[in-house]
């Protein structure tokens, strides 16, 4: 049937794809394009702003410098201490204890000022103090402002690098799993024959631990050295022809791993698979003596350890 199917089926295949030759290239650009835009716009562009905050630092790009904090701070003392000295007659102590609360925003002897002016607003606005303690209460809003706004600058800032690498991390993941799905489909060609290699190393440690008499139900490479001591002590029974009864269930539970990764990864109704399964029940036949199944495994090398990849683990 697919010899019959598959060369209509591609004709046709070739032919559609030749008459939107012109669709299929405007869908090759606009991919291009898109790959193009996503690799600049969200991998090179942002690791480039991620060197650039780590090389100038938290100085650049500040909505309020810490220069015009102090520079408005001084101006709300020196306009405090002036009223103060002005109309509320402070000595120099005094005026000293007044430029420390300024400092910390407490501007206390100008609001109580500002109190009595508004008990009279016109006569204060023409002859008072009113207009002067309206503009040093607008200068301490400035001031709270700028010292509001520097905080969150500097907050915001302190945590810059942090949102960058947030940023770009979705862009480096899709990056990631992308490459690893191609390299999956382009590995599995030619590692996935026959179960792939981690199915092939694992069969493989088993035929090494049957040839060393220490078969292992797991055959796990870190437990290798244990399972092989502890089978080496096992003495053979009798004359050593036959395996103890320890070892000979040792060695059908690692017959049931061959006979397994046989069933399951090797072609069916292949020579491959029925010659493995035959040599897998003779190591199982309990009437074969124990140098028996050595040769068993020796033909089993022979015949198979070159096709399955054996010697290459």
């Amino acid at each position: 049937p697919k010899l019959v199917l598959a060369p209509p089926i591609i004709l046709s295949l070739i032919r559609s794809a030749y008459a939107s030759r012109e669709d299929l290239f405007d869908m090759a650009l606009e991919a291009h394009d898109t790959v193009k835009a996503f690799v600049r716009g969200w991998l090179l562009e942002p690791v480039k702003d991620i060197l650039n905050t780590v090389r100038t630092g938290a100085g650049e790009g500040m909505i309020v410098h810490k220069e015009g904090v102090t520079a408005d701070l001084d101006s709300l003392e020196r306009m405090s201490l002036s009223l103060a000295k002005d109309h509320l007659n402070y000595s120099d102590v005094q005026l000293r204890e007044l430029s420390a609360q300024v400092k910390v925003g407490d501007i206390t002897p100008v609001l109580k000022l500002y109190e009595q002016d508004i008990r009279a607003p016109v006569k204060s606005a023409m002859t008072g103090t009113l207009l002067r303690t309206l503009f040093i209460q607008i200068q301490k809003a400035k001031v709270d402002i700028d010292q509001a706004l520097f905080g969150i600058d500097k907050l915001l800032k302190s945590q810059e690098l942090t949102f960058a690498f947030v940023g770009v991390a979705p862009a480096f993941g899709i990056v990631y799993l992308s490459l690893g799905y191609f390299r999956g489909l382009w590995t599995s060609r030619s590692s996935g024959a026959y179960g792939g290699k981690l199915k092939r190393t694992n069969a493989w440690f088993i035929m090494r631990c049957e040839d060393q008499q220490c078969a292992h139900h797991h055959a796990l490479i870190m437990v290798a050295r244990r399972i092989e001591r502890l089978l080496t002590l096992d003495a053979t029974t009798g004359d050593g022809k036959m395996l103890s009864t320890r070892a000979a269930g040792l060695l059908l539970v690692s017959v049931a791993h061959l006979q397994s990764y046989a069933e399951k990864h090797l072609p069916k109704r292949s020579r491959l698979r029925e010659g493995f399964l035959q040599d897998v029940d003779d190591l199982s036949n309990p009437a074969l003596t124990r140098q028996q199944k050595v040769r068993v495994v020796e033909r089993m090398w022979r015949s198979w350890g070159h096709t399955l990849g054996w010697g290459r683990l």
